[in-house]
């Protein structure tokens, strides 16, 4: 500058099995489902995302068939084994009819199967039905999604529990009975974890995000009970068996060692079940949390527990949402008084008040203004202000400083404050060059007026509403330079004080090679309205810009 003396299948909106860390917000124009039972319109429901909700909840039922089978068969090879190899004898001692019970077992199979498929379909029919309807769950519908897991696996335990009442009578073992009961028992707890898997999301859609249930401390109720159902009881069976063989027909080691080995298995394929149905949920939490860490706020995951870990996801989609309001509040707030004082803001307390520091006001008002108002519609008078103003943000924005408000047609802008800046009356300097130029590429001309000093910067207001500005004579300097710029040929007045103060510190280089290019003339001294001292005054050369 030079002076002269002058930015698996599940119902619909799920994805089976998800153990990723989050389920993202609902497509952008897919209605929510309504919690009130109400149906939605073939208008919100297209045909396709019908058929696809179909595939899905049909999908749905034939994982929980194939895992039913899957369990049972394993549990009726084992009672095959133990009746077969391990011990073939009755609690007298004499052998079994392996014939009669062959054909007592495909009868109370094929009884057994006629009898339960249609219960199942019954079962599974209710609780998916709704979710191919794309309805809200009833009040037992959604508790009975909650409980299909324990509902079908307490049924197929009873099954298990009658087969072994009936063949405890036929072959007059009470031991035998106890080890058929004890194999669904352990068959029917596999279910029950097999089954938590592939119902999940069915769970989450039926609970709207929302744990509808009051059970506490469940996580370790759950796992103490599937210890003993898995483990605890096993170990009690082959402790029976020792006690109740036949007298002459003592159990040789081996045998004990198969049964022991079997019960070690079946309890350790239990826990391990339990323990990886609660990590899985433990460690997508763990997740979540760290891309919530790295800023990701747009993420929620699947409320599909009805208990303890179902309150612990519902509870981190409730900090989630709450980050997300308070990063869409601190951005308007940033928006309405500057990221920097927004940030100044959340760092600093809230007391009425401020400092005193050095720095820079820019004052720019429209010209023009009153007579464009009046030859023009109230939103074509908006529209030429967002115009306006967008120019004045982007150059101060630029430069590092920061508008502290728009007042009708005019902004004040700070160079200092909240951040300190050594070099606040060149960049405010370099604003007051540039924005002639600028405006006037929009079809706009204001006056602009710089003055350099020293002010209060701080909370000013009351305790109940407040804001932050800076208060001191150089705003005052500032806004009568404004008004006498109006009438000068680049329409830009600053104060002497800054010309001399844009000289002194590091100057950084975009504003530098700004100021380089641009002259200030000393105009003189001249008695600002409202004043009694005068001030000294520089004016911005037009061919300076």
């Amino acid at each position: 500058m030079t002076a002269t003396a002058a930015s698996d299948a599940t119902p619909p909106d799920m994805d089976a099995g998800d153990d990723g860390p989050t389920r993202r917000h609902r497509r952008e124009n897919e209605e929510p489902i309504p919690h009130d039972g109400a149906t939605l319109t073939d208008a919100d429901i297209s045909d396709s995302e019908q058929s696809e909700a179909a595939q899905k909840a049909d999908g749905l039922r034939w994982a929980i068939r194939i895992r039913l089978a899957t369990a049972n068969g394993i549990g009726g090879f084992v009672v095959w084994a133990y009746l077969r190899w391990l011990f073939p004898w009755n609690d007298a001692g004499a052998p079994i009819n392996e014939t009669l019970n062959e054909r007592i077992f495909l009868v109370y199979l094929v009884g057994v199967t006629l009898v339960t498929i249609p219960i199942q379909n019954v079962l599974m029919h209710i609780s998916v039905r709704w979710a191919e309807d794309n309805r809200a769950p009833g009040r037992f519908r959604r508790g009975l999604v909650l409980r299909l897991a324990i509902t079908l696996a307490v049924q197929n335990f009873l099954w298990w529990t009658l087969a072994g009442a009936i063949f405890a009578m036929v072959n007059r073992s009470p031991r035998i009975g106890f080890g058929i009961a004890l194999a669904g028992l352990i068959t029917s707890t596999l279910i029950y974890l097999l089954l938590d898997r592939p119902i999940r999301p069915l769970i989450d859609l039926a609970q709207g995000g929302e744990v509808t249930t009051r059970r506490k401390r469940d996580v370790e109720r759950r796992l103490w009970v599937l210890w003993l159902l898995g483990s605890g009881i096993p170990l009690l069976g082959v402790g029976l068996v020792v006690l109740t063989a036949p007298e002459g027909t003592p159990v040789s080691p081996w045998r004990l060692g198969v049964l022991l080995s079997v019960g070690l298995v079946a309890g350790g394929v239990v826990m391990w079940g339990a323990a990886s149905a609660v990590g899985r949920r433990i460690d997508r939490v763990r997740r979540a949390m760290s891309e919530v860490s790295q800023g990701n706020l747009n993420i929620r995951l699947p409320v599909d527990d009805g208990g303890d870990l179902g309150r612990l996801a519902e509870g981190f989609n409730a900090m989630t949402t709450g980050l997300e309001e308070r990063a869409v509040l601190q951005d308007l707030f940033g928006r309405q008084v500057g990221q920097d004082v927004a940030q100044w803001a959340l760092h600093h307390g809230r007391d009425l008040g401020g400092e005193e520091r050095p720095l820079s006001v820019l004052f720019v008002d429209l010209d023009g203004y009153t007579a464009y108002s009046e030859s023009h519609t109230p939103h074509e008078v908006v529209e030429m202000l967002n115009g306006f103003f967008a120019v004045v943000a982007e150059m101060v924005t630029a430069h590092g400083g920061w508008i502290n408000k728009f007042e009708g047609d005019a902004a004040l802008c700070i160079f200092g404050a909240p951040v300190t800046q050594e070099d606040h009356a060149a960049r405010a300097l370099a604003v007051a060059a540039e924005l002639p130029a600028a405006l006037a590429r929009v079809g706009a001309r204001a006056g602009v007026g710089v003055a350099t000093g020293t002010a209060l910067a701080g909370y000013v207001g009351t305790q109940d509403r407040y804001e932050y500005t800076v208060i001191g004579d150089i705003v005052n300097v500032a806004a009568r330079l404004c008004d006498q710029a109006k009438h000068t040929d680049a329409g830009v007045l600053v104060a002497e004080e800054a010309v001399q103060a844009s000289r002194e510190g590091v100057v950084n280089d975009a504003t530098q090679a700004v100021l380089r290019r641009s002259t200030f003339e000393r105009r003189g001294r001249a008695l600002l309205r409202g004043r009694t001292q005068h001030t000294e005054m520089y004016e911005l050369l037009p061919f300076g810009f």
